[in-house]
């Protein structure tokens, strides 16, 4: 029993979190949100959060259009507290 409980337990192998291929970059969330403005004018983030596969989708989603607002190139909506938020593209600076 003694040796049993002296002996190293093995190193467990390490594992991905997610599989590569379901991941994706700001940079392609942020080019898919601008091509929606660019066509649109507005979405709703509610239903760009419906469409992500997993949370890591989700926070690049949120950074996204973070980075949206940052940039001046849209602003945010919301009507009531806890409502759906309206990501609006704001005119470009003449």
């Amino acid at each position: 029993m003694l040796r049993l409980l002296q002996r190293k337990p093995a190193d467990p192998a390490p594992r991905a979190i997610l599989p590569r291929d379901t991941a994706i970059t700001l940079a392609q969330r942020l080019e898919q949100f601008r091509d929606r403005l660019r066509r649109r004018g507005r979405f709703s983030f509610r239903r760009a959060i419906l469409e992500c596969a997993n949370r890591l989708e989700v926070v690049v989603s949120f950074l996204a259009v973070l980075e949206l607002l940052r940039a001046g190139e849209a602003d945010a909506l919301q009507e009531t507290p806890w409502g759906d938020i309206q990501v609006v593209a704001l005119a470009p600076a003449a």
